[in-house]
């Protein structure tokens, strides 16, 4: 687009621009000072961030840690309006406003739902209080779901009727940035009530600061829980495989067993030792009983009363001895726990004892006795007292191979035990390094938990705002101002832009590719007077270019060495007929004459100006008969409006035939040789090409053709199909000429 063209439009539309950029800087003006105030409270919170991840200009790579600080922002602003950190701030103004306390107080409340526009909750008291009972449940523990779908609506429903939904919120009232480059979050409120607006940072940062070290301690308990979990799990282990292991013990009696098993060593070659001295003295004994009883036959069988009583006393010893030495191994097996055994042995026992005094008491009756009689009585001891020790020995023999036995059995029971012994002790000792390491890890998460660094700190509270926020309206309404004047602007010059029509002389080269003969600008043809304009002094700028437009066209005409022009257009209503007349009367003022020939049979204008019949000249009574035309054409001169002299006409009695159709059978081509002899020039109408095949069929009587465009019309794909025709002429089109200029787009 030609900016010169562009700025012209514009400055022809300054006026236009100007009222829209007053009406905008009026109206936002009236429109700023009519809101209500709004205060502004803010708070601020400190990160941690930048110092974590401070940016160290020395590093090969700064711009990454500069990535990862905004990154961190970022993360920390989209946390913080999360909606669920917002719903929990809604939570808390909802219990704010709505709770009975509040109520009770006009001023207590910074909302109330009776002041809402346009507000009409269905929802009873016994709603809005069970809402209340779980908002405030929620805020105590620091719950964020609600369980029940409905409520939840209902907890939408009331604070969207209050401001305070989360949309709401965030678009009109709450505002988190990072504060310049600093390490620090702008936590900001905006509304129109200073308290809410303090009230709400404070409660905000505070109830945020507390669910972010109850997610941090959270996440820190969760491993701690996990390791306190695995350490009992490895605790209990442990401690089942010792009580396992112990009872096992306790079970085969078995503490230590290397120390049980050099016991049993010990005792088994002792009990062998034992073994073998008593078996070396049972052949001794036998052989002594054996000559004592010979000792005793020899004697004879001299006895007494006392001998007897005294045998019979060492008998029934014996044999109470052997059986105090049974119910001593019957009450060693129950382990001590034989209660009869026990009774029995007592009793045995008392017995034994009254036997061996009655023996005591025989003693001293043998010692009276004669000393025959004693030796025979002492030979009777020394045989009784023999066999007594050989039934001891032999009762020595079979507890002793009992042992032995016994010993023998527990040597095997004690190398399986020992084998399972060793196993659990194996299992004991995984298990203890596994709970000792599980312990380790819980001691160490568990001092990490306790010592959790958390970056979030608040580092100033919100204060009461002292006076309203600035409406800015000066501002804003030079802003609206400026704002409006582009918009117009930019208006204006998209339609300039996007405006097809031939305006100006770029736009027309552009759009028609052809080659133009000159511009015509727009006159008022209801006071134009030819006469007066060709002799004017130049005080009408306007009438002045129209002048010089067509005397540029003129010489062009001249210089064409043509004598026939047919003018022609793409479309009706181009300023064909005004064109041609005009033109006419520029080349009379150089005593040129001119025949104008009125073709266009479907819209014959020129004949129409021209209302007076030449009856005396010769066209018509010659030419016109002479060439059978006097049924298609008459001879006129053009006295209205414009009273030309020197130049005819040749109307057309109108026909809706196309030229060919009117000329068939007549030689139209020797009647324009006829006229040539009379006329310079001879201009030819033809009817619209968009419309008419006219041009085409003209063309053949013509020198030189002309096509006129209206600058008010648009080209549209119609019109470059004729102007498409008219470049397939080639030499024989002359040019274009654009009409009806504005003489603005001309300077």
């Amino acid at each position: 687009m030609d900016l010169q063209y562009f700025f012209n439009i514009l400055w022809r539309r300054k006026w236009l621009i100007l009222i829209v950029m007053v009406i905008a800087t009026v109206a936002t003006y009236f429109f700023v000072d009519r809101k209500p105030d709004t205060f502004k409270s803010n708070g601020l919170m400190t990160t941690s961030i930048v110092g974590q991840r401070g940016v160290d200009p020395n590093e090969e790579k700064p711009w990454i840690m500069e990535y990862y600080v905004n990154m961190g922002f970022e993360n920390m602003i989209e946390a913080m309006t999360s909606r669920r950190n917002i719903d929990f701030l809604t939570a808390r103004l909802l219990l704010h406003d709505l709770s009975a306390d509040s109520l009770a107080d006009r001023h207590g409340t910074f909302r109330r739902l009776s002041e809402m526009k346009d507000v009409d909750l269905p929802y009873s008291p016994q709603e809005i209080g069970d809402l209340m009972d779980t908002l405030q449940h929620k805020v105590d523990y620091l719950q964020y779901k609600f369980t029940d779908p409905e409520q939840y609506h209902i907890f939408n429903e009331v604070a969207s009727a209050l401001g305070y939904d989360y949309e709401g919120l965030l678009k009109y009232n709450l505002k988190i940035a990072r504060s310049g480059d600093t390490d620090n979050l702008l936590v900001e409120f905006e509304s129109e009530n200073p308290y809410l607006c303090t009230w709400a940072v404070n409660t905000f940062i505070e109830d945020y600061l507390r669910l972010y070290e109850d997610n941090s301690q959270s996440e820190g308990n969760t491993t701690v829980t996990f390791l306190r979990k695995e350490k009992e799990a490895a605790k209990s282990k442990l401690l089942g495989l010792t009580n396992q292991m112990n009872a096992y013990k306790d079970k085969t009696s078995l503490y230590d067993a290397s120390d049980e098993s050099q016991g049993i060593i010990s005792r088994r070659n002792k009990i062998n030792e034992n073994l073998q001295i008593e078996k070396s003295r049972v052949p001794t004994l036998r052989a002594n009983i054996d000559e004592l009883e010979k000792l005793i036959k020899e004697k004879g069988s001299e006895t007494n009363t006392i001998e007897e009583s005294s045998i019979y006393n060492n008998t029934a010893v014996l044999n109470m001895q052997r059986r105090i030495s049974e119910l001593d191994e019957i009450i060693i097996r129950s382990g001590d726990t034989d209660e009869a055994a026990k009774k029995q042995r007592e009793l045995i026992q008392i017995n034994l004892d009254e036997k061996i005094k009655k023996l005591v008491d025989l003693q001293k009756a043998k010692e009276d006795i004669p000393d025959n009689k004693q030796t025979q009585s002492g030979l009777y001891d020394k045989q009784v007292q023999a066999k007594l020790d050989l039934n001891e020995a032999t009762q020595r023999i079979a507890t002793l191979e009992a042992d032995l036995a016994s010993i023998t059995s527990n040597q095997a029971n004690l190398v399986q035990n020992d084998a399972v012994v060793r196993n659990l002790e194996s299992e004991i000792l995984i298990a203890r390094k596994n709970y000792e390491a599980v312990e380790y890890q819980f001691s160490q998460a568990k001092l990490k938990s306790n010592n959790t660094y958390l970056p979030l700190k608040i580092l100033e509270y919100a204060r009461m705002p002292e006076k309203p926020e600035s409406k800015k309206k000066a501002l804003l309404s030079a802003f609206a101002g400026i704002v409006g004047g582009v918009l117009s602007t930019v208006l204006i010059f998209l339609m300039a832009f996007f405006d097809t029509s031939v305006n100006s002389i770029s736009k027309f080269r552009k759009f028609t590719k052809v080659d133009l003969l000159g511009t015509v600008n727009k006159v008022d043809t209801d006071k134009l007077d030819l006469k007066y304009l060709f002799s004017s002094n130049g005080q009408n700028k306007t009438l002045d270019t129209f002048k010089e437009s067509l005397r540029n066209i003129r010489y062009l005409i001249e210089s064409s060495n043509s004598n026939r022009f047919l003018f022609t257009s793409t479309k009706k209503q181009e300023g064909k007929t005004f064109l041609i007349v005009t033109l006419a009367h520029a080349l009379t003022i150089k005593d040129k004459k001119i025949l104008i020939v009125d073709t266009n049979f479907k819209n014959n204008t020129l004949t129409k100006m021209s209302k007076q019949t030449i009856e005396e000249n010769l066209l018509n009574s010659k030419l016109l008969g002479d060439n059978d035309l006097s049924a298609e054409f008459v001879s006129q001169q053009i006295h209205d409006p414009f009273n030309l002299e020197n130049v005819d006409i040749i109307g057309n009695k109108g026909s809706y035939q196309s030229p060919s159709e009117v000329f068939a059978g007549k030689d139209f081509d020797k009647f324009l040789e006829g006229l040539e002899e009379h006329y310079d020039y001879i201009f030819f109408e033809s009817a619209s090409m968009n419309n008419y095949s006219d041009t085409k069929e003209l063309t053949q009587y013509v020198d030189k053709v002309i096509a006129v465009f209206g600058a008010e019309n648009d080209i549209k794909n119609v019109d470059k199909e004729s102007i498409d025709y008219l470049s397939s002429l080639g030499g024989k089109f002359m040019g274009a000429i654009l009409n009806k200029m504005d003489l603005r787009n001309l300077s």
